[in-house]
Formats: structure tokens, sequence, C-alpha cells
């Protein structure tokens, strides 16, 4: 049970564009800059981000990204299944007919009893507290551009 790279790297995104919220845009470079993520990794996740509601984006020379919503109204759950997609463990969770065993199967059950409460506690965790709780962070923003 592994998030994968694009869920770890879209949520690191979202963090530094929310401990940015509120002071302008920020370009690809320096969001680059800010998380050793590379620039076409970047490229990537925000198409994505925008497509989803969660990031609006500036073209031009001053143009950039930022959250599209304060950091408080913006869950944990949006951004993962943004990136993501689908929250399930396994697809038979969402997708019963994809296993002639699942009305019988005796580990479905636990499948999907942990990907609820995944599911719990990223929709009941904002960006905003994640913002709080992450205060000491050991890589303090840096906004040089």
């Amino acid at each position: 049970m592994m998030l994968s790279t694009k869920g770890r790297y879209g949520l690191r995104l979202m963090v530094s564009l929310g401990q940015h919220y509120g002071r302008g845009l920020l370009g690809v470079d320096a969001l680059s800059s800010l998380q050793g993520i590379s620039g076409n990794y970047i490229h990537l996740l925000l198409p994505t981000l925008r497509s989803c509601g969660l990031v609006r984006s500036v073209r031009g020379r001053e143009g950039g990204y930022e959250l599209s919503r304060p950091p408080e109204k913006i869950t944990l759950l949006e951004i993962i299944s943004a990136v993501e997609g689908s929250n399930f463990l396994v697809e038979c969770i969402k997708h019963s007919d994809l296993c002639s065993r699942s009305a019988a199967c005796p580990t479905r059950q636990v499948w999907r009893k942990v990907s609820a409460a995944i599911e719990e506690v990223l929709q009941n965790m904002t960006l905003q507290q994640l913002l709080d709780d992450s205060c000491g962070n050991e890589f303090p923003p840096n906004y040089s551009i």
C-alpha cells in the first residue's frame, strides 16, 4: 500500500501553494525549487489540479499558479483524488463485477474498511490543517525566484 509519486508530489505542490496563499502567483520554476520536483513533472500535475478546481493559473511572463480557494476549504481527499483517481485499495471495492468472487470474498470487507478509513482521514483534514501541523517543518519555505 503505497501512494504513488503523483500523489506525494501533488500534495507537496499544494503545500507550497498553500504556504504562499494570498501572496500572489508561483511559477513552475519557483515550485520546482521549493519542492525539488522537476519542472516537467510539475507540468504534468498542475493541469490535473487545475481541471479539478484546486488551482488556477495565469499565463504570461508574470503568470503562475495559486490555490483556487483558501487552504481551509480544500481537503486532502480532494487533492489525492485529483492526482491519484480512485482511493480504493483494490478495484473490486468500486466495481464488484470485476471479480467473480466479490460476492463471497472474505477479504473484500477488509479492503472496504481500510479504504473507508483512509478516505475518512483524508476527508477530515484540510490543507490548512496540514500547514498548521507542519509549522516546524524541516524545509522552511523559500520564496526566492
